[in-house]
């Protein structure tokens, strides 16, 4: 694949630029490139972080017709999954994309729709059907095609017998029914029931047959059976409806049920229930998953809008059998049900659940079977994908559902506990008692005591536990202290408890409080009819993150508690959702930010909120009664609010998604590798500081995109810890690599344009001392903002030793600055003759450095510190025109006649000048003045003007004061002894 890779790559580049290179002797280098990138992209795609295709995932239900809400329940739950799984990535790489069929709830139709999707697509595997009539008609055509075909809502008993690919995650009609058919005269006493089921309906078969089985081992009795055909639509079904009810109407007080079994769907149960309750027939009405819908009360309310205000009035009194009931299930179902409600806008029902369980059933097995994608490799992936699943066949190789753990018996089958449900207000709740088998009564103590006292139910060989259901709220009040550093939180709650009977509900034990915490007495407690209230106030320090699923960079505060003796088994706790947020329009999350339980300035904010029950072992510490609860009832029901906290400083860090963030890596790598090439490699020549801009962006998304894909890949594969110290350095890799840049660009966009600027390189004793003061910045940021450490002292150590250091080469740094300003000033330059005012130098500049300036005066090299220039008055005979001028006195008796000796001086510097006309002195014309009179003398300056380039001013002195002395001893004039004060500047 490597070979084949860099082949591939190789052919991208311009062949005149690998010859290019081979002419250059670079071959070498193209192919080391080219080697390390084909090795990069061979690991991105063998992480997943490179796409690998596309697989398509086939869904087949009713999404149109008159179960359409059914079919779209199905859509979103498996639509919620793929969309999560392709925002992180895909599975090893694959992304997944589904093609949704609808079957309208018609089995010939779902033949049809079956045989399409086998022609029009390349589908792992087909999600569906919605119903057992449609699922039970199809899937003889996925078992001849070789398809994985996978139902998350059809429960008919017969489904899987002899079909080796087909499979479902839903608990099948006949187990529900069983536990059903024992509940209603176990529990609820009644001994007489009625059936109203479609004969011609495999669910409805099952259903009747499996419940009448129970009834009849529990002494009860199913006294009637009334057929109804569930097709029958418009006045067809309302004669249906009419000829039930008038059936049941005909039944004297004596033969009258005790209970309703209605297994029918959703149309045809609204119709019967509202006509029922509309004549003022008020049985009790057991069923099955398909009563348990969202649908039934929206079916209700649309159908007939005048029972908005009343639903209660038509489905209080139903007990039903649900795969899912989301307030007794765990912490996977309520985080499920938050998202979804987050993503669509209204809360899920069991089927959008299933459907969720069964496509990340599939997303596992196509994950862990590392499937190969193509069309060439259909029938390959398609059968690994089914061993695969058969993989996942005990408690140990389990899926993680939303409604429990997912793993299939060698029919393809799902068997778990399933939960009774009773509608309150319109609502399906988990019902006040439970029963759950018991696998081995034997190691049960004191079985007939049990029995005896309904803790443990009988019929005939088998055992079941009577669980008594706890109705539990929490309402969180405040979080007045947050300590993260010490993984601790103070809170201040109201819990309450509601259940049935004589149990000791209110007797918990705080698992993650910092301190035993004593609930003391309630604040409210109250007994109606059976049903006993209590409520408490607590305040009290709990751990943070006790949760095992904390993410890194989230923290997770809330309460956890289980009974401190009744094992799950006897006592069960479920969400009280009746009482809690789920009676306004806001999520638990939203309610509590909207109650501002925590202060903003704590630097947190709430992302998610969750009430959940699940199952634990505690620590019995030798307490027998705690040995005998765990080892009987296999743990104790633990009720937890979580909350995810998350920080509310602004983070770009890991938001990227991962297929993006996987190309922006490659092509920064690309980009990096590109502004590194040696200039014979490069197609085309950029200037620094375009190729330093290019740098900088590619390094940034590099690093950017880089982190999303690590940190997001060993989330969830290494501890926090781990996570903590990459971290740190990735932090540190964000302060290095911009002040290498930082550095780096100094070179490009200053000390380069100040070297051309004065055709002299910048000292490198300036250079280090910047590129030491930014690094040294950089480190005191890294220890501030990356280890969290204070810099005072750092600061103050850091501040003497510069102080120190600063006093030893002060002189040297002044010399260096001073240099910096002469070189920005330009005051002179080499080669200009320049007089120091006061100091006696005058001569020619021949070097100008960063410490001092040579200046070359009658042959010598006198150096001059840049400082010393700085503090004197400096005369530049070269400025602002390359010819200077000078004044030469001479000094003469006042007696004589001043015109006579501005004559015979002119006369001089004239002959002069005739004698050489390019002499210096010649342009301009040199000119004789009257300078100054004292004590009977009188001082002429002869002044001249010369060009220092060519000679020097003492020569120019020389030849003026010669040829006046000559001039002057021929008209008999003699210069004065006397000392003439000094000539005024010019």
């Amino acid at each position: 694949m490597l070979r084949h890779l860099l082949r591939r790559l190789r052919a991208t580049i311009p062949l005149w630029v690998v010859r290019r290179g081979q002419r250059q002797g670079g071959r070498a280098t193209i192919v080391t490139i080219l080697g390390g990138l084909a090795v990069l992209l061979t690991a991105l795609v063998s992480f997943g972080f490179l796409g690998r295709g596309t697989l398509e995932i086939a869904a087949i239900g009713s999404t149109g017709g008159v179960y359409a809400e059914k079919g779209q329940a199905m859509v979103d739950g498996i639509h919620l999954y793929i969309d999560e799984v392709n925002r992180r990535g895909g599975l090893n790489g694959h992304q997944l994309r589904l093609r949704v069929f609808d079957d309208q709830g018609d089995p010939e139709l779902a033949r049809e729709r079956a045989r399409e999707i086998l022609k029009t697509t390349q589908a792992i595997a087909v999600l569906g059907h919605n119903f057992s009539s449609t699922a039970l008609a199809t899937r003889d055509i996925y078992e001849e095609a070789n398809i994985v075909a996978m139902t998350g809502s059809a429960t008919a008993d017969r489904l899987t017998d002899g079909f080796n690919w087909v499979y479902r995650v839903v608990p099948r009609t006949g187990l529900g029914a069983d536990v059903l058919g024992n509940y209603v005269p176990q529990v609820m006493k009644w001994k007489t029931v009625a059936a109203i089921y479609d004969p011609k309906d495999d669910y409805n078969l099952s259903m009747v047959e499996s419940f009448e089985k129970s009834l009849k081992a529990n002494q009860g009795s199913m006294n009637y059976k009334w057929e109804f055909d569930s097709s029958a639509q418009g006045a067809a079904l309302d004669r249906e409806v009419r000829n039930v009810i008038s059936q049941i109407m005909q039944l004297d007080r004596e033969d009258r049920p005790d209970c309703l079994l209605i297994p029918l769907q959703t149309l045809p149960a609204v119709k019967l229930l509202y006509g029922m309750r509309s004549r003022g027939i008020f049985f009790p009405v057991v069923g099955g998953d398909s009563l348990g819908d969202i649908q039934l009360v929206q079916r209700l309310v649309q159908e007939y809008p005048k029972t908005l205000n009343q639903v209660g009035y038509y489905t209080d009194a139903i007990y039903v059998v649900s795969p899912v009931n989301f307030d007794i299930a765990g912490r996977e179902a309520q985080s499920f049900r938050v998202r979804f409600t987050e993503y669509f806008g209204h809360e899920p029902d069991w089927r959008a659940a299933g459907y969720y369980d069964a496509a990340k059933t599939i997303g596992e097995a196509i994950k862990t079977a590392n499937l190969a994608g193509g069309k060439s490799n259909l029938a390959e992936d398609r059968d690994r994908l089914r061993r695969q699943l058969n993989e996942f066949n005990s408690p140990e190789t389990a899926i993680n559902g939303v409604g429990g753990p997912i793993f299939f018996d060698p029919f393809g089958d799902l068997n778990r506990p399933v939960y009774i449900s009773q509608f309150q207000d319109g609502k399906p709740i988990s019902a006040l008692v439970q029963l759950q088998s018991i696998p081995n009564a034997r190691t049960l103590s004191n079985l007939p005591q049990k029995v005896a006292d309904e803790e443990v139910i009988r019929i005939g060989n088998r055992y079941l536990y009577r669980t008594n259901v706890v109705y539990t709220g929490i309402e969180l009040k405040e979080i007045p202290e947050l300590d993260v550093k010490a993984g601790i939180a103070d809170l201040e709650f109201a819990i309450w408890f509601r259940y049935q009977g004589d149990l000791e509900a209110d007797h918990i034990e705080f698992l993650n409080a910092v301190e035993p915490i004593e609930l003391g007495d309630p604040v409210a407690a109250e007994l109606v009819g059976d049903l006993n209230y209590r409520l408490y106030y607590v305040k009290g320090r709990f751990q943070l993150n006790f949760l095992p699923t904390k993410r890194f960079g989230q923290n997770i505060a809330g309460i956890s508690f289980a009974n401190e003796q009744l094992g799950k088994n006897r006592l069960m706790y479920v969400a009280d959702t009746m009482s809690m947020r789920q009676n306004t329009d806001m999520s638990l999350a939203e309610q509590l930010k909207f109650d501002r339980v925590l202060n903003p300035e704590s630097g947190w904010k709430i992302t998610e909120a969750i009430l959940f029950q699940d199952t634990i072992l505690k620590e019995s510490q030798g307490n027998p009664i705690e040995i005998r609860e765990q080892s009987q009832a296999g743990g104790f029901s633990r009720m937890t609010m979580g909350l995810t906290l998350g920080s509310s400083q602004v983070s770009l860090r890991g938001i990227m998604p991962i297929p993006i963030a996987s190309y922006v890596l490659l092509g920064g790598l690309i980009l990096v590798i590109f502004c590194y090439l040696p200039e014979r490699f490069r197609p085309f020549k950029l200037s620094k500081q375009i190729r330093w801009l290019i740098k900088t962006i590619a390094i940034g998304t590099t690093l950017f995109a880089g982190e999303c894909i690590v940190l997001n890949w060993l989330d969830s594969r290494v501890d926090d810890e781990y996570i903590e110290l990459l971290i740190i350095y990735l932090n540190l890799v964000w302060w290095i690599v911009p002040t290498f840049l930082f550095v780096e660009a100094l070179e490009y966009f200053v000390w380069e344009p100040i070297t051309r600027v004065n055709n002299r390189p910048i000292p490198s004793l300036v250079r280090r001392i910047v590129v030491g003061l930014i690094y040294s910045l950089s480190v005191i940021c890294m220890i501030a903002y990356v280890f969290d450490r204070p810099i005072a002292s750092l600061l103050g150590a850091s501040g003497l030793l510069l102080t120190i250091i600063g006093l030893a080469i002060q002189i040297n740094i002044s010399n260096i600055f001073a240099g910096l300003a002469i070189n920005l000033e330009r005051t002179f330059s080499v080669g200009d003759y320049i007089e120091i005012v006061g100091q006696g130098i005058k001569g020619t500049v021949s070097d100008i450095n960063w410490r001092a300036t040579y200046i070359t005066s009658a042959g010598n090299s006198i150096a001059v510190p840049n400082s010393a220039i700085n503090n004197f008055t400096i005369i530049n005979y070269m400025r602002p025109t390359a010819v200077s001028a000078t004044s030469v006195p001479v000094t003469i008796e006042a007696n004589i006649p001043s015109a006579q000796v501005i004559t015979v001086l002119q006369a001089s510097l004239d002959a002069i000048v005739n004698l050489s006309p390019t002499h210096p002195l010649g342009h301009p014309k040199p000119r004789v003045i009257i300078g100054s009179t004292f004590i009977g003398n009188v001082t002429y300056l002869l002044k001249c003007s010369y060009n220092p380039e060519a000679v020097t001013v003492d020569d120019i002195s020389n030849v003026v004061i010669a040829s006046a002395l000559d001039h002057l001893a021929e008209a008999g004039i003699s210069i004065s002894t006397a000392l003439p004060p000094p000539p005024p500047l010019v």
